[in-house]
């Protein structure tokens, strides 16, 4: 007995040296996850009977089945046998009540093979007595999350708490092809987030990790960070209705070059001084600063300018909006909200109109005066206004005959008057 003890002990210190050999020969990373060497109680059994020893020997190939399939058989399981569901180990006949992705089923004690691949016999030592071989779950950690590589372990080999990125860590296991893996997992290469280097792991087909019922009981937990936001950490819990998402608690924003408030921005909005012309940030000593911004874009809240650009910290306006109705009985002006306005003008207009005089602007409009007078100083014509001509004022001769009007000759035998609209004497 003292014998094997001592070499389970030997064995147990063998299994933490190939987990450490594993994650670097995977080229995985440990950071953000605890570099305590997993704890595993769970050997092959392989006992040479000659000299007490205990030797590992290499699991049997993997053989796909469902996670359900545990015999062949469709009738009920009898309680206590292999695969009916236990609370303690007094339930069971062979006096293991194992932990299982599915919940707490009886184990079977075995000799180098199990009913189902799913399992592997393994040595397990129950309540602090000598270790015997029983059929263990392969998988019982794969997929959970994780803070340390014990968390992962306790089951058919050593595997290791993986880092996703700000996901969080999960418990992973290399693989060289699918089936290394259970059912619904697929072994294919995966990039580590931090250091880039690429192995080949167990993957849910769906490309996320779910919680078992085994990770629900025992709250399985992980650490899980904001993209970008390195001082904001979280957690992420295995419930019955899945894995919680980043549960993360952030701070009033501080002007200390840090994400406070955890919202994946840092010092955002406090050295703004509403100056678009300006970007404020934060000195180390929690004050801010203001740095101009020149021949940038931006907006003088003017719609009478149409290209504004920052100069020495002022937004400065340029390429007026052109306002002119073509009415020099208004003003053309422009309001910086509304834009062109035409208000009314006093003052000289021309109404257009060849027979008026004196016009004037009133209310916006051009109004015409009095009427123009016409008169060519002839009495052999009569003076009118047309407004469409363009002086306004013409003359239309007289019918031909005397008109004292004009002057008068003195040869007595003649008629003076208004002859093709002339004065002449005939």
């Amino acid at each position: 007995m003292r014998n094997t003890r001592a070499a389970f002990a030997a064995t147990d210190r063998l299994v933490g040296v190939m987990l450490t050999a594993v994650c670097v020969a995977a080229g995985c990373t440990l950071e953000n996850v605890s570099e305590e060497t997993p704890s595993i109680d769970i050997l092959e059994a392989d006992a040479d009977e000659q000299d007490g020893a205990l030797r590992r020997t290499e699991l049997p190939p993997v053989r796909q089945l469902d996670a359900t399939t545990e015999t062949s058989s469709d009738t009920p399981k009898r309680s206590g046998v292999f695969g009916s569901p236990c609370l303690n180990h007094d339930q069971c006949d062979a006096g293991l009540c194992m932990d299982t992705p599915f919940g707490k089923t009886c184990s079977m004690t075995c000799s180098g093979t199990c009913p189902s691949n799913q399992y592997a016999c393994l040595l397990r030592s129950v309540g602090g007595g000598d270790p015997s071989s029983y059929c263990l779950p392969r998988w019982l950690y794969l997929c959970n999350p994780c803070t340390k590589h014990s968390e992962c372990n306790s089951g058919a080999g050593p595997n290791v708490c993986v880092q996703f990125g700000p996901e969080g860590s999960f418990c992973g296991t290399t693989c060289t092809n699918s089936g290394d893996c259970p059912t619904d997992y697929i072994c294919k290469e995966w990039t580590e987030p931090q250091t880039q280097k690429t192995f080949k792991m167990c993957q849910p087909f769906s490309g996320v990790c779910s919680c078992s019922n085994f990770a629900v009981t025992q709250s399985a937990a992980t650490v899980c960070t904001l993209p970008g936001a390195n001082t904001c950490v979280g957690s992420r819990l295995c419930t019955h209705q899945g894995l919680t998402a980043c549960d993360i608690t952030g701070q009033p924003e501080k002007c200390n070059g840090k994400d406070d408030d955890c919202d994946g921005l840092t010092d955002e909005a406090l050295c703004d001084d509403g100056n678009p012309c300006t970007t404020g940030s934060c000195n180390t000593d929690g004050s801010c600063k203001q740095t101009h911004l020149d021949n940038v874009p931006c907006d003088d809240g003017s719609v009478c300018t149409q290209t504004d650009v920052c100069n020495f910290a002022s937004c400065v306006g340029g390429n007026a909006l052109a306002c002119d109705d073509g009415n020099v009985c208004t003003k053309n002006a422009c309001d910086k909200k509304s834009g062109c306005a035409f208000p009314p003008a006093s003052g000289v207009c021309d109404d257009g109109n060849q027979c008026t005089i004196n016009d004037v602007c009133s209310e916006g409009v051009c109004n015409g005066g009095g009427p123009k007078t016409c008169n060519d100083n002839n009495p052999c014509t009569l003076d009118k206004c047309d407004p469409l001509k363009p002086k306004g004022c013409y003359s239309v001769a007289t019918s031909d005959g005397p008109n004292p009007l004009c002057p008068k000759d003195a040869n007595p035998k003649t008629v003076d008057g208004c002859f093709g609209g002339k004065c002449a004497s005939k």
